[in-house]
């Protein structure tokens, strides 16, 4: 079996879970199956087993190659949006900024352990990484599996406050997240000649982040409560591309862009708040619109990146080519 075949397996099986969940929870919260909490755990421990040995069964058939790099980190970057919407659904976490925030910080995390990477050449994922993530989010998980996902609802007395059990994973993650961002900064900045070039880089990002959280407070029809998994899947994709992006440059040795295309339905949303644009267009068409365009765009980039490094190294992708003797 090819490696990423064993990849793709593995993520499949992330979307499936996710799919379910947000079906019983479109608005981030209600009273999901417990059962379904037991699959999400299922599948996260599946797509675990095979994003580890993707990279053995590489090695095994001597079939290692810059694509599969790209391709991992691909189904890596789209589970950490999957997932990061089934764990939000688990925790209750509702609609609204706090939404955003955990989320953004999820996207910003990943991105800059890449940024880390194609200025270190060395991916280091700290003290908790992408293993302990998984095992604690499998532990969420069957906390909601064994006590019901209404168990996060209950409230604990801290100094004349009533704080919701969801507060404390919440507040844990979000943390971690700062402080490895703020770890990844500090780690650039150590290495690197020219910082203000290095910093541009992050600029697609913290365009996304900032643009995309200032539309959603100042929505007329407040897209970010009535269509939360559109929106932060919108969201995700736009973080997933750029970090495609940021991969294939430091496979291919160029230049990562300080501004993307894709980042402009964010702007001409902003400026449209300001001059009126909602007035001729409604709302909900011009999400739907943005977020076909992305998808878009996002799998024609994949297809184009995979196509050509299919052609330059004479491989195929999802299955082993056999040379000729």
């Amino acid at each position: 079996m090819a490696p990423n075949l064993v990849t793709l397996i593995g993520f499949v099986a992330q979307i499936i879970s996710y799919l379910i969940i947000a079906y019983y929870a479109p608005y981030m919260e209600g009273d999901v199956p417990r059962w379904a909490f037991l699959l999400a755990t299922v599948c996260l421990f599946w797509y675990q087993t095979m994003d580890a040995i993707d990279g053995k069964q590489a090695r095994r058939t001597g079939t290692s190659s810059p694509l599969g790099e790209l391709f991992d980190h691909g189904c890596d970057a789209l589970t950490t949006v999957f997932m990061g919407l089934t764990l939000a659904c688990t925790l209750q976490v509702g609609t609204g900024i706090h939404l955003m925030i955990v989320l953004l910080l999820s996207f910003l995390v990943f991105f800059m352990a890449q940024w880390e990477e194609y200025h270190t050449d060395l991916m280091d994922l700290g003290y908790f990484g992408v293993i302990e993530i998984h095992l604690t989010t499998m532990g969420l998980y069957m906390t909601s599996y064994f006590y019901s996902p209404m168990f996060w609802y209950n409230t604990v007395e801290i100094m004349g406050y009533n704080v919701q059990y969801n507060f404390f994973p919440i507040f844990l993650m979000s943390l971690g997240c700062a402080l490895t961002c703020l770890k990844n900064l500090i780690t650039v900045i150590k290495i690197s000649d020219d910082f203000i070039q290095s910093f541009r880089q992050l600029l697609p990002m913290i365009l996304l982040s900032v643009g995309s959280t200032s539309y959603a407070l100042n929505s007329p029809s407040r897209v970010l409560d009535n269509y939360p998994h559109l929106y932060m899947c919108l969201v995700g994709f736009i973080f997933a591309y750029l970090t495609g992006r940021i991969v294939v440059c430091r496979v291919c040795k160029e230049v990562f862009p300080s501004f993307h295309p894709i980042l402009m339905g964010f702007l001409i949303a902003n400026a449209g708040l300001h001059f009126g644009l909602f007035d001729y267009i409604p709302e909900n068409y011009y999400l739907f619109g943005y977020a076909i365009f992305v998808f878009v765009h996002y799998i024609h980039f994949a297809l184009n990146i995979i196509k050509q490094m299919c052609n330059h190294l004479d491989i195929y992708c999802l299955k082993i080519k056999v040379k000729d003797q």
